[in-house]
């Protein structure tokens, strides 16, 4: 009879992001402080390699693989910190943001420099109600909210909680998609960051 030893987590998994170059390599994140890198195209039934990045007895609860740069993974934790590390070979020594959310990170996404001009993806990262822009150059980030209260004329209004960040590629060109704690999703057009439509539930 065969016998596997299979790998288990000491915890909730919170997330699984397939890689968009290699789909048949995934991340899971999970509550006992580790990412799990599974590939699951190899010769091995179950061949994982555990990534630990100085997590400190974090959950891992959101990842993204970058769109273009295959080995790229993104991550945020449980304690509001948002990383990145190269998951597929090299040290696997991640790196942190200087900036912290104050509660969960919801989502962790790679799309175009709203604020400041950067070459590449910047990383976004979604908790406590706000989305910030990190650089992996400088490790900085900035709260988004100011550049789309200016470029809508919505200056002082109080803007929506956000709960989930994301970027789509259309023919019609880039748009910003923010989710709100009150269950409506705004639509933000690029490069004006114009607000295109607002949805919301019946």
């Amino acid at each position: 009879s065969l016998v596997y030893n299979l790998p288990c987590f000491a915890g909730f998994v919170y997330t699984i992001a397939s890689n968009p170059i290699d789909p048949s390599i995934l991340a899971v994140g999970a509550g006992d402080s580790q990412i799990r890198v599974w590939r699951t195209g190899g010769e091995q039934l179950f061949d994982v390699t555990n990534i630990h990045a100085k997590l400190n007895q974090c959950k891992v609860m959101s990842l993204a693989w970058h769109p273009s740069r295959e080995g790229l993974l993104a991550f945020g934790t449980d304690e509001g910190r948002v990383g990145w590390v190269e998951a597929l070979g090299g040290s696997r020594m991640a790196n942190f943001s200087t900036a912290q959310h104050r509660g969960g990170v919801y989502s962790v996404t790679w799309g175009p420099c709203v604020v400041g001009e950067g070459e590449g993806l910047a990383l976004y990262s979604c908790g406590d109600g706000k989305v910030m822009q990190h650089s992996m150059k400088t490790g900085k980030a900035i709260d988004i909210q100011e550049s789309l209260d200016k470029a809508n004329g919505s200056e002082g209004a109080r803007p929506a909680g956000r709960s989930q960040v994301l970027w789509l590629e259309r023919e019609e060109g880039r748009l910003l998609l923010l989710g709100c704690d009150d269950g409506t999703i705004e639509l933000y057009r690029l490069p004006s960051l114009a607000l295109a439509a607002t949805l919301k539930s019946a």
